[in-house]
């Protein structure tokens, strides 16, 4: 367990995989902490911890204290690679600016091309991980770790909007996955997220549907 002296400060912003991680990793590994979520038309483009640092830099930072193993770090990387610096950048930050950031913070009407490109993305990409996950418990091959909590968040975002199709039978083994992981008592902290304007979908909150 890891000890601090003081709660540090994040400030997060809506329906955020990023600022989300950062909830679920202090709630998983008990760190104090306090949270403030930014508003929706925020100029930040990701979390902040204690003024100073991003969720990144705080993270690779302090990897050490959040991996269990070198392996667990090295996995964590190439997982990182694929999450943060490509899924989330890539099609869950556009599909979030399309049907958040837009009719909310800027009144404008999202755009439906952009939208139906980037769905196309994620459920190939939902797909790809659902067949590795396969022959694979946790997404490091062994255990939970914060590879599971990287992904779990940022599909939760998704899962918030109603943005996957968990009937399809191509992403059977991810929705076990992700099952598992909606009933840790650290996601709760995810599952009691809200965003102004958008209510979540109607599954988001359910540990079993």
């Amino acid at each position: 367990m890891i000890h601090y002296n003081r709660k540090m400060l994040i400030q997060t912003l809506s329906l955020c995989p990023r600022s989300w991680k950062m909830l679920c990793l202090f709630e998983e590994y008990k760190i104090e902490y306090r949270a403030q979520q930014l508003p929706i038309n925020s100029k930040l483009e990701f979390p902040i911890i204690d003024k100073y640092n991003s969720d990144l830099s705080y993270l690779f930072a302090n990897l050490t204290k959040f991996a269990a193993s070198e392996n667990d770090a090295q996995v964590y990387g190439i997982w990182s690679s694929i999450i943060d610096c490509s899924i989330i950048p890539e099609i869950t930050n556009p599909i979030r600016y399309e049907r958040v950031i837009k009719p909310i913070a800027h009144r404008e009407y999202s755009c439906l091309t952009t939208l139906r490109a980037k769905r196309i993305q994620l459920k190939q990409k939902l797909k790809e991980i659902s067949e590795y996950l396969t022959n694979n418990q946790w997404l490091s091959g062994k255990h939970f770790s914060i590879c599971d909590i990287t992904l779990a968040t940022t599909i939760a975002c998704m899962d918030y909007l109603g943005e996957i199709q968990w009937q399809d039978q191509d992403l059977q083994h991810l929705y076990n996955w992700y099952l598992k992981i909606k009933s840790r008592p650290s996601f709760q902290v995810i599952l009691e997220q809200k965003c102004s304007g958008i209510n979540p979908h109607s599954n988001f909150a359910k540990i079993d549907f």
